[in-house]
Formats: structure tokens, C-alpha cells, sequence
């Protein structure tokens, strides 16, 4: 008898070693590409979920959304608003590159909002998501596990290819459960909490080397190197300026823009011209400017001066 049962308790041992190697499996495989998800961070997803449907309901609490035209239907968002983009194969890059909402965003109401954040007005998705591929999105971020920042709409605006959502706040999310075999596709998120806009979260900057200064004659040219960091967590393109006093001084930046990686540095060459009218004594003084355009409150500057020198002249003295 004692043999049965350790027998029976080694094979329920086995079973379970198995089950768990099958889920480790399934978790690791590469075809899910789970580590293609990146880290929870500011970037935000194109699933829009209705206010009312969030409405009262505790972190914790699982929220079953269909994708459907109903007040609690999930809202499938564009980051741009251009009807070029209104396909299944621009929301499937946008699942796959979160980044966009960030680096590619445009206010459906507002071409110069490049920033997304509540109170905006989101270009919509006006097709159906009968896709493979956005079926394999959401099946791998259920699989990872990501956690998901996305907006909450409140109200639906505008017809065909102009429709669009406002955006009310954001919250995080998981993805538990997809069914897209049934009607309208149901799809169970567990909701996290509330979440920062990604305009608040994001964290990026630019800096330039310190300020220099130099000598140039009259009419010399002259060249100064300092070096543009982009200082924040995402590749950034940043725009390059030059402002000089007195007017009649010239000067110019080269590269006149630079696309950055998170940390990397680049040389800026910046060429400075004396006028030949430039008094001895007399300096220029450059300001060489970066901003990010997608939001020219993040910028950075140094400044360079350049000095004409006034002569010297030594007394000469004649030997008897």
C-alpha cells in the first residue's frame, strides 16, 4: 500500500514538473516575442476604454470591453491623424512600437499638439480589427504580461475618416483574457490605477558643453566645437539655432538638426566671422541654441564669445 502511494505521489510530482516546464515554455517563446515588450514606461497604447466603463471601479477590479461602437466599446486610437493612416496595418505598428505615441503624435483638432495628454482630441481607428496580426499583438501582450498605459475616453467626436476620442486621463492595465472568435472580440483588462499623461512622465532633455570664448582678428574666420547630449530616455530629433550680437557679426551651426539616441552625443561645429569693420576691443557674442520641436520648452544653450584684440605697441628704442 505505502508503495502505491509513492508511486502515485511521484507521478503527481512529474505531472506538475511538466505543467510547469509547458508554462515556462509557452512564456519564453520567442514566437510570442515577449521581449520585444518594452518596460513599463511613459509610452501609451491605442486602446481607448470608456470612462463608464472604468466608472467606480477599485485597482484590481477585471474590466471584460468588446470592440464595438457602444458606450463602453474599446475606442482603437491614431497617433496621426492622417486618413493615410486610417488602416488595420497602422494600429498594428502602433501596438508594436508604443514609442509612437510619444515620438509620432499629432492632435486630431490641434496640427501643432504634438504632445499627448488629457483634454485631447485622439484621431480614431474607423475600421474593424479583424486582422491576424492585431490578433497576434494582443495575444502577446497578454503573454508578457505588460503592463499597459492607455487612455480613458469620455466622449466620441466628428464622422468617417475625422472621427476622433477625447481623451479624459490615463490608467495602466494588463490584458488577461482575448477572445477574438466571439462577436465584437472581448477583450478582460485588469486595472492597475490611474497613470500620468505620457507628456508628464516622459523624461528627456538636451545639453550643450560649457560656454567658451576666443580671440579673432578683423575678418578671420573662426571655428568652436561643442557637443549636443540628448540627456533623456528616448530618441529625440533636436533643432539647432544660432543668434549673434552685434548684428553685423556672422556666424552658423552645422549640423542644423540631430537625431539622438538616449545619452549619445554629437560635435556641433559652430563658424564664427569677424567683420573687417570690427573695432579693436569689440566682442561677439553667439548664442548657439537646442530645442526638441515636438516640444520647444526643452531646450538648451551656450554661449561663445569672440573678442578682437587691441594691439600693443611696444616702444622702440634706437641704440647711439
Amino acid at each position: 500500500m505505502k508503495r502505491i502511494l509513492i508511486n502515485r505521489l511521484v507521478i503527481a510530482v512529474c505531472l506538475a514538473a511538466v505543467s510547469l516546464l509547458s508554462t515556462l515554455a509557452i512564456q519564453a517563446s520567442p514566437d510570442l516575442g515577449a521581449d520585444e515588450i518594452l518596460p513599463p514606461g511613459c509610452e501609451a497604447y491605442p486602446l481607448g476604454l470608456s470612462k463608464y466603463l472604468l466608472h467606480g471601479s477599485p485597482p484590481g477590479s477585471p474590466l471584460t470591453a468588446l470592440f464595438s461602437d457602444s458606450l463602453y466599446g474599446i475606442g482603437i486610437l491614431r497617433w496621426d491623424p492622417d486618413p493615410a493612416s486610417n488602416n488595420i496595418g497602422y494600429v498594428v505598428k502602433e501596438l508594436r512600437q508604443p514609442e509612437l505615441s510619444l515620438t509620432g503624435y499629432t492632435g486630431m483638432l490641434n496640427a501643432g499638439d504634438h504632445s499627448l495628454s488629457a483634454g485631447d482630441a485622439v484621431a480614431a481607428y474607423t475600421g474593424l480589427p479583424a486582422s491576424n496580426d492585431f490578433n497576434a499583438e494582443i495575444y502577446r501582450l497578454q503573454a508578457s504580461g505588460a503592463v499597459l498605459r492607455v487612455p480613458i475616453w469620455s466622449y466620441r467626436g466628428g464622422s468617417g475618416p475625422n472621427r476622433y476620442y477625447a481623451v479624459d486621463r490615463f490608467v495602466l492595465v494588463k490584458i488577461t483574457d482575448f477572445h477574438p472568435e466571439q462577436p465584437d472580440m472581448p477583450v478582460t483588462f485588469i486595472y492597475l490605477g490611474e497613470a500620468d499623461a505620457p507628456e508628464t512622465c516622459r523624461s528627456f532633455g538636451l545639453d550643450i558643453s560649457p560656454d567658451a570664448a576666443g580671440w579673432g582678428t578683423a575678418g578671420q574666420p573662426l571655428t568652436y566645437t561643442r557637443r549636443l547630449t540628448n540627456t533623456g530616455h528616448y530618441t529625440e530629433t533636436a533643432a539647432l539655432t544660432v543668434t549673434i550680437s552685434p548684428a553685423e557679426w556672422s556666424a552658423s551651426a552645422s549640423p542644423v538638426t540631430a537625431t539622438l539616441g538616449p545619452g549619445q552625443s554629437i560635435p556641433v561645429t559652430l563658424a564664427v566671422t569677424v567683420p573687417i569693420s570690427a573695432p579693436a576691443g569689440t566682442a561677439g557674442v553667439v548664442t548657439l541654441s537646442a530645442y526638441l520641436p515636438v516640444s520647444p520648452a526643452v531646450s538648451a544653450g551656450v554661449r561663445v564669445t569672440t573678442t578682437v584684440p587691441i594691439p600693443v605697441y611696444l616702444p622702440l628704442i634706437l641704440a647711439e
